[in-house]
């Protein structure tokens, strides 16, 4: 009898084992990216972060997983297609996910009833946008001026209320809106808007490319934004506050490693780059 239980046990053992099913929020063309960006490799074992259609949102997928991974957190992701920054609040707020794979900015985290941060994973004056244009835009001297931004007309959405609220107060032609982020790329790329601004581009890339859209950036068009940005859990989530101290220790890890620092880097982001505005 103790035999055969011995057994069972043995058999069921790796059954136990399996990681259980993270959900994680996403937007659609991240993931696309990410699994472009991943490739055949093996999570776990990445440290050199370039790679095609790497961009900052990419690699903080990326990082989620390897900062449980690090702090020994087992867990599975199951990807949960959302392609809103507002509706992924709401539904970490509402408890229908436990977390969001992306970063999002403290401020919103900390309006949003039912949420709570981790640790910062773009501390205050590392967050950097780039201004791109339809190649002829592009291609004008660099800007050295905020006052330049005069000439032109900018086109973001107010759902992105950080860049929306440094936008309204910088010098443009005319602020646009649009609430979809393709429809900003064929904005530009209509000539019904001059600019936008995205994440910087990784080093060795010359364009943004969406949808097969090509966008330069404009020569000195570097923009600080404010705040700072970590990685959103819902308190409704039942192991909460043990996913939030298992991420928070696994970044601790990461960064202490250099991997936190060198994976933005790779992806354009925590340079020392001249930007038009303060950092602050």
């Amino acid at each position: 009898m103790r035999l055969g239980w011995l057994l069972l046990l043995v058999l069921c053992a790796p059954l136990a084992a399996d990681p259980v099913p993270l959900p994680l929020a996403v937007p659609a063309d991240v993931y696309r990216d990410y699994e472009c960006w991943l490739g055949k490799r093996t999570l776990a074992t990445i440290s050199d972060y370039r790679g095609p259609c790497l961009r900052r949102d990419v690699v903080e997928v990326a990082l989620f997983q390897q900062a449980l991974i690090a702090a020994g957190y087992a867990h599975a992701p199951q990807w949960e297609i959302i392609n809103s920054y507002q509706r992924t609040l709401l539904e970490l707020s509402h408890g229908k996910l436990p977390a969001a794979a992306t970063s999002l900015w403290l401020k919103d985290i900390e309006a949003t009833p039912g949420l709570t941060a981790s640790r910062a994973v773009l501390p205050v004056g590392s967050n950097l946008a780039q201004l791109y244009g339809r190649e002829p835009v592009a291609g004008i001297p660099p800007l050295t001026r905020l006052q330049q931004l005069s000439e032109f007309r900018i086109v973001s959405s107010s759902q992105w209320d950080t860049d929306w609220q440094l936008l309204k107060t910088l010098p443009h032609a005319e602020l646009l809106e649009a609430n979809h982020w393709k429809t900003m790329v064929r904005w530009v790329n209509h000539g019904r808007a001059d600019l936008l601004l995205a994440p910087p581009l990784q080093h060795d890339r010359q364009h943004l490319t969406v949808d097969a859209i090509r966008l330069a950036p404009v020569p000195g068009g570097m923009l600080c934004l404010p705040g700072s940005r970590h990685f959103a859990i819902s308190q409704q989530w039942p192991e909460a506050e043990k996913l939030r101290q298992a991420l928070d220790r696994g970044l601790s890890i990461l960064e202490k490693e250099g991997r936190l620092q060198q994976a933005y880097q790779q992806a354009g982001l925590m340079m020392k780059t001249p930007t038009l505005n303060a950092c602050d």
